[in-house]
């Protein structure tokens, strides 16, 4: 049997092939069926098979724990059988047959007793050393050089195989990337066709961390606790480990402790004895599981480490957290450990990986009970993955999203600069502005969608690209709020300039901007969990303000220009106005709907057990306003009548206030009224005579105060 700690490449075909013999390769999909009995009928096939084969044969049983788990825990029925035909079978086999079974796992500790006895061998591949690292990196990189190879092994101490694999090849992709845009340096030959050494260590060094660099531990109860880590993780995918050909380390998901280790002061061991042994442990549960943590004797106050009294119980051990196990999983949670002996002034965590088997929102405690380690510092590092990468599990569908959002950003542009191209000579100071509008929203979705697939392939948030994509996208909102605005209180339209209105909206839409890109930096750039700070709940606050301070502004203008456009009953523009008004109204609407909405969910939320949905409330910002944007654009798009919403000075007001009366049933004039009005149409024809206008057919409104 061939188990490992940690996943690492065990050279199996070089082994199974040398023999000259077959070999059945017998994964968990091969067998596994609905039907009751099949899985056993398949995989005692399987063993018929290689005892009829003249020259024998080797079975290759991978992931043997995915149907091989020791029968005191919680086995389904099908998995017991298919135990029992494995434990059969291997009985069975005769010497003379030439029969080999070989078996690997990732987790030795799940296997049930009676299978591991069967095996004559055990072999334990651990995480490789030095020199295997600069064998394993010579395989992918073989152009650099020994001193170079040395450095990259240094880089990927404590990584697999794999591991490493997925650093060279990572580092290979960003540098076909670099030449593309041409910017990677060329070498003295003028190639620089291959990666330096600097590409592999950058990529080493990027993998989805959680770092602690002396983070100090805050008490909570009898214990002193220290948050690792919050995030929403899949479960694994079956059989990951088994594709050879999976790129960049997809389908496994696991929490990787590295180098984590524990340091307490000085003062603290003046009193240790050298018999003197005190635990510092690392905790790691499921939300639903939260309950398991934690226990009081006697119905009292809940007490995170065991209490004398629980100790008399026999139901814990003083010194240490109390758990029990999960109902769901009796595995979990998942405890280690790091010891101080005797005077030990520092303490090692074994680095290791926990496989995620459940998906769930997973949380990360260090606790230590003892008050003589007070003063306890942290250093090291963990590691978060997803079956499909490295964004977090609320983060990971947002990608998929940005990708959607980009391709409805180049629909709306192709309309949009169709009928720009098109009625580029009629085209108004507002509909550049909607112009601009929309290709920062097309470069903010672009950004966003490579920053998040950046972040999924690497662990770290690119920050040039976080940077420009939320600059992009505070700009965009900026100037979005502030046309909105300037439209509202009619300018270009029924005023030619703001007056003393124009610092104002400068001041405010500069306000705006910059509670806006300091809000999103400090939620984007370098947050790689799933765990929001506090720090965002106060600058949420000034944005706020201004979103409200904006809309009540708008609305307000908004009354006074329809009153103007009613009473010199500009038609046209007041349809347009109307729209615009009413559009805005059930947005709106609609955004306090959603605010409602996200209180709720939050407050009912506590613990991040519907982690799988939040990003919808994210999303549904984006397509809000991209809707708004759309109303907009449908609105104001470029056309042949587009002069006819333009402010004008042109005393042509009399002739769209006709148009209008002349919806309005007349009623019996005197003849003194008749004779008015005749000598007002005669001045009136005289002015048209005297007056030309650009579009003919057209009615051009007043658009004087």
């Amino acid at each position: 049997m061939v188990y490992r700690s940690v996943y690492s490449f065990v050279p199996y075909r070089a082994n199974v092939e040398t023999p000259g013999v077959p070999l059945l390769y017998v994964p968990l999909e091969v067998i596994m069926s609905k039907y009751y009995g099949e899985s056993e009928r398949l995989l005692g096939n399987v063993f018929s098979l290689a005892n009829e084969l003249p020259s024998g044969a080797i079975i290759f049983l991978d992931e043997v724990d995915s149907f091989a788990v020791a029968r005191d825990s919680e086995m389904h029925e099908a998995t017991r059988r298919i135990l029992s035909v494995i434990l059969r079978q291997i009985d069975g086999f005769e010497q003379e047959n030439q029969v080999v079974v070989i078996a690997a796992t990732n987790r030795k500790q799940d296997l049930d007793p009676a299978l591991i006895s069967r095996f004559d061998s055990l072999i334990s591949f651990s995480l490789p050393d030095q020199k295997t690292r600069e064998e394993i990196g010579a395989q992918y990189a073989k152009h650099l050089l020994k001193t170079e190879l040395v450095l990259l092994a240094s880089a990927t101490e404590g990584m697999s195989g794999r591991d490493i694999r997925d650093v060279c090849q990572q580092a290979e992709r960003h540098w076909a990337s670099k030449r593309i845009r041409g910017q990677a340096p060329k070498d003295a030959e003028g190639s620089g066709k291959l990666p330096p050494v600097e590409e592999y260590i950058r990529s080493a060094e990027q993998r989805r961390e959680a770092v602690y660099i002396g983070e100090k531990f805050t008490p909570k109860g009898n214990a002193f606790v220290l948050h690792g880590g919050s995030e929403g993780l899949y479960a694994s995918l079956p059989h990951a480990n088994a594709n050879a050909t999976a790129t960049a380390g997809r389908g496994d998901s696991f929490i990787r402790f590295e180098k984590i280790t524990f340091t307490r002061p000085e003062k603290s061991v003046e009193n240790s004895k050298d018999a003197d042994s005190i635990l510092v442990q690392a905790i790691i549960f499921e939300v639903e599981d939260r309950e398991t943590i934690g226990g009081s004797a006697y119905g009292g106050q809940r007490a995170v480490c065991c209490t004398p009294d629980l100790a008399k119980l026999g139901a814990c051990t003083q010194g240490t957290v109390i758990y029990r196990p999960s109902a769901q999983n009796p595995k979990w949670p998942q405890v280690l450990a790091a010891t101080f002996n005797g005077k030990d002034l520092v303490a090692t965590l074994p680095s290791q990986s926990i496989p995620i088997t459940r998906t769930g929102m997973y949380n990360l405690y260090f606790i230590y009970c003892n008050p003589a380690l007070n003063g306890l510092v942290i250093d090291g590092k963990t590691v978060w993955k997803n079956p499909t990468g490295y964004l977090p599990g609320r983060m990971a569908p947002l990608m998929n999203f940005y990708g959607f959002m980009s391709l409805a950003f180049v629909i709306l542009g192709i309309f949009w600069f169709s009928q720009y191209v098109r009625f580029w000579r009629e085209v108004l100071p507002l509909q550049n502005c909607i112009t601009l509008v929309i290709a920062l929203g097309m470069l903010e979705m672009a950004l966003w969608y490579f920053e998040y697939a950046e972040f999924n392939e690497t662990g770290l948030r690119p920050m040039g690209i976080t940077f420009w994509a939320v600059t992009f996208g505070a700009v965009k909102r900026t100037v979005s709020w502030v046309i909105i605005l300037v439209v509202s209180m009619g300018y270009g339209v029924v005023r030619p300039t703001l007056g003393g209105l124009t610092s104002k909206v400068i001041m405010l839409g500069a306000t705006f901007f910059l509670a806006s890109e300091i809000l999103e930096l400090v939620e984007n750039a370098g947050a790689v969990s799933d765990f929001a700070g506090k720090a965002r709940l106060f600058l949420v606050l000034p944005v706020a303000l201004l979103d409200t301070f904006f809309i009540i502004w708008i609305f307000t203008s908004l009354s006074k220009t329809l009153d103007k456009l009613q009473a010199r009953r500009l038609i046209a523009k007041l349809d347009i106005y109307r729209k615009f008004t009413n559009a805005l109204a059930i947005t709106v609407i609609v955004s306090v709907g959603w605010i409602c909405y996200e209180l709720y969910f939050k407050s009912n939320d506590v613990y991040n057990g519907h982690w799988q949905n939040a990003w919808i409330i994210p999303a549904f910002w984006q397509v809000l306003s991209f809707s708004l944007l759309c109303v907009i654009a449908a609105l104001w798009a470029p056309s042949q009548n587009s002069m006819r919403y333009a402010y004008s000075d042109d005393g042509s007001e009399d002739f769209d206030r006709e148009d209008s009366l002349s919806l309005i049933k007349p009623g019996p004039v005197s003849s003194k009224d008749a004779r008015g009005s005749a000598g007002l149409m005669d001045a009136r024809a005289a002015v048209s005579n005297e007056t030309t206008t650009s579009h003919n057919g057209d009615i051009e409104e007043d658009k004087r105060e």
